[in-house]
């Protein structure tokens, strides 16, 4: 049976929309709606409340609305609340990825108003009768195991049978649970090793660090021929224990750095894991995978091999010297043995610096040698591969992106000897694809604010015109038209918006004197008996042209949001780092869990862009802006400023 009053979670990050469709819905008696304006606050409430319903809209900042149905569905505590998407995006991969994920309605906010609200209230009901009819189902069939959710439940019927008779989770449930989730990574993980290490031609170990000491977890068939010993049996145990020879060696020492850096290590001198007279002495490479696991790979020292890799002189030296790439090539365990001029420009290497015998991973970014052992692995077999990107390190650990074409090379015989490889530092192109990526956000957002934030204004503004042809109070009547025109004012701040941000990185950064910014716009804002303290001094920034517009809306926040304030200050501070100009205030500051959202789209009062539109503007040249301030004391914004980009005469 449906009970008497339903509870609504509505999610919107239209503040006008929530108040809408909250009066709306209660109208009938029947609903009593609970608003918020963001999909982690939904989830939060619904681990706190209960709840019959939720109506969520599809396009909202940080976790949009298929995205907060998949946490709905994927948690089993809540999974069977009906879920009704409620928005103006009607594009059909919408709705597929709303089925698809156990959304039980899709409506769309559009046509006439009224009538679309009073069908979603016929919709959230219908869920509600479904859902309870559901329940009912479960509760009188006997074989309640071989029965699942009909809409988005867990599949589990262990876990339907507890939460549809109210037993939460126990400490034992999560136990077990926990226990599958660590089962179901460590079982990750060792594919993940197996599948890199399998076919490598170098011998490889992975380790692991429990508790301070390092565990044995898998070693490949040549690591296994290298040293002697199979690996049969081992897995688990301490390495030490494994290899005893090891005890009296430095390398868990190093090891440990290794995991506590995340640099990698090479063996100054070769190594055994066997104190047998025949053991090999082998070259070892370490590097951190991930932090506690370790993998390290075991070379065979060669000597001599140079002569017989080496392309002749005489016949590449002209080519080599005019090419614009680095080129460079490794024996078939994966050490350097030449490399072409170039390479010192591209990885900033002093000069006289001898790289023949180092690690080629040693210039790969950790996050790529995964890639990297693939690719070599393949050309060892003889296959060849395509060009493939990867971010490689210079002497000083910067990293910088980079296009690499390799292949096998051969000797007279036909047997591989080795790879060759030529390397093209794509730096400017990737800069040049970021610059369209941004061109691409930017047009994405303005169309956004005007299908998105604009319509949905104008789609309130109809339903308060509803609303009042229908009201008889004069007062209510009245509230409801200072609501029109706040909509109103909304609607041209967002058009003034998008004139802005279409003009954002168009024109050439200049040096701006923020003290001269500030003496101009304290002319623009009505601060009544607010006090202005202008301690930027001759301070001079470089910054795109709309700077003057941050500190506008810095000021001007402050003014209409911080409601006790009596001064306004500015100024500057300087740091290793460049210098930090402030702005700050004594009002009622920003809560620490606000600090960040602030900056994000759609967040705070009025449109919700004014301090995303101020980061935009900064990030222009470089500049990034961060609030300090403590509650109750006032808000200070801080804009950091690198030393290239300021001027303190």
């Amino acid at each position: 049976m449906i009970q008497s009053i339903s509870r609504i979670l509505y999610v919107d990050d239209e503040p006008g929309f929530l108040d809408l469709c909250k009066t709306f819905l209660e109208r009938s008696g029947e609903l009593v709606v609970k608003t918020t304006r963001s999909g982690s606050e939904a989830l939060r409430l619904l681990k706190e409340e209960r709840f019959d319903a939720i109506i969520a809209d599809y396009q909202m900042p940080g976790m949009d609305g298929v995205e907060l149905l998949i946490a709905v569905r994927s948690d089993p505590l809540i999974s069977e609340i009906p879920f009704i998407l409620f928005t103006a995006r009607g594009r059909e991969e919408v709705v597929i990825k709303a089925i698809n994920n156990g959304a039980d309605f899709y409506l769309q906010k559009g046509g006439e108003t009224g009538i679309r609200f009073l069908e979603l209230a016929e919709t959230v009901k219908t869920a509600i009768k479904r859902r309870n009819n559901r329940i009912m189902y479960y509760q009188d069939d006997e074989n309640v195991h071989s029965n699942t959710s009909l809409s988005g439940g867990s599949g589990d019927p262990a876990r339907e049978t507890a939460r549809i008779h109210g037993i939460h989770q126990t400490d034992e449930i999560n136990t077990g649970i926990e226990h599958v989730n660590k089962k179901n990574k460590t079982e990750q993980r060792e594919l993940r090793c197996t599948s890199i290490i399998a076919h490598a031609p170098w011998g490889i170990h992975c380790y692991r660090l429990e508790n301070e000491v390092f565990i044995f977890e898998s070693a490949n068939q040549a690591a296994q021929r290298m040293t002697g010993i199979k690996a049969e049996g081992l897995r688990g145990r301490p390495v030490t224990e494994v290899f005893p020879v090891l005890v009296s060696t430095d390398i868990t020492e190093r090891l440990q750095e290794v995991n506590q850096f995340g640099q990698s290590w090479h063996s100054d001198n070769p190594v055994r894991f066997s104190d047998k007279p025949d053991a090999k002495a082998l070259d070892l490479f370490a590097f951190r995978t991930s932090p506690g696991n370790i993998s390290v790979i075991l070379n065979e020292p060669v000597q001599g091999r140079e002569k017989e890799i080496i392309p002749p002189k005489e016949l590449y030296q002209s080519f080599i010297e005019a090419s614009p790439d680095v080129i460079i090539i490794t024996d078939i365990t994966g050490n350097i043995i030449f490399s072409s001029p170039k390479s010192q420009t591209m990885f900033s290497l002093p000069p006289d610096t001898e790289v023949n015998g180092t690690e080629i991973l040693a210039w790969i970014s950790p996050d790529y040698r995964y890639q990297a052992f693939d690719s070599i692995s393949r050309h060892l077999r003889g296959e060849q591969t395509p060009p493939a990107i990867y971010w490689l390190l210079r002497i000083d650990g910067t990293s910088f992106p980079a296009e690499v074409h390799s292949a096998p090379l051969h000797d007279k015989t036909g047997k591989i000897t080795g790879i060759v490889s030529i390397i093209r530092d794509t730096s400017e192109r990737t800069a040049q694809q970021d610059a369209l990526e941004r061109g691409n956000r930017k047009l994405n957002l303005l169309s956004s604010i005007t299908r998105h934030d604009i319509l949905n204004k104008i789609t309130a503004l109809r339903l308060y015109c509803s609303l009042i042809e229908e009201g008889e109070d004069p007062a209510q009547n009245k509230e409801m038209i200072m609501k029109i025109e706040q909509m109103a004012s909304n609607i041209s701040d967002l058009v003034t918006f998008t004139s802005y941000y279409q003009n954002l990185g168009i024109n050439t950064a200049r040096w701006i004197a923020p003290g001269e910014v500030v003496t101009r716009i304290v002319d623009m804002i009505e601060l009544g008996n607010i006090k202005i303290k202008n301690d930027f001094g001759q301070i001079r920034i470089l910054a795109d042209p709309l700077f003057e517009k941050v500190l506008y809306n810095l000021f001007d926040n402050a003014v209409k949001y911080g409601r006790k304030i009596t001064t306004l200050k500015t100024g500057y501070e300087l740091n290793n780092d460049g210098i930090i100009l402030y702005v700050e205030d004594d009002g009622v500051g920003i809560p620490p869990e606000e600090k960040e959202k602030i900056f994000d789209r759609n967040v705070g009062n009025g449109t919700g862009l004014g301090l995303f539109l101020i980061r935009e503007i900064l990030n222009v040249t470089n500049l990034s802006i961060r609030e300090t301030g403590i509650v109750g004391v006032g808000a200070r914004f801080e804009i950091l400023v690198p030393p290239s980009k300021y001027q303190n005469p």
